[in-house]
């Protein structure tokens, strides 16, 4: 799990968040979406779709930053407060999605 205190499932057009540490209270939203991950110290999800990879602040209610990658994403996971790493068949990419336009970048 990404974090202790979010599990997320993406099913059927809808992300459904259970929050453990407010007794397993369920908020649903109607994103269409092939994974989800939630950063472990904020109310951040990131979604993707396909290629299309968008990230939102739940307690804003707003989308924070959106990319749409070239390749297909094989592996992704948050590695900071605002930092998910990517991983595609031919590179690890770094994304400081919490910063508006900010594009993923190779890493090195």
């Amino acid at each position: 799990m990404e974090s202790d205190k979010w599990v997320v499932c993406c099913d059927g057009g809808t992300v459904s968040m259970i929050d453990l540490k407010n007794n397993g209270a369920v908020s649903k939203r109607p994103i269409q979406a092939d994974a989800a991950i939630m950063n472990p110290s904020v109310s951040v999800l990131a979604v993707r779709s396909g290629q299309q990879l968008q990230v939102f602040n739940l307690d804003l209610k707003a989308k924070m930053n959106s990319f749409a990658m070239s390749e297909t994403v094989v592996f992704w996971r948050w590695i900071s407060q605002k930092s998910l790493a990517i991983v595609t068949s031919g590179a690890v990419y770094h994304w400081d999605c919490v910063e508006a336009d900010a594009k993923p970048f190779k890493g090195e």
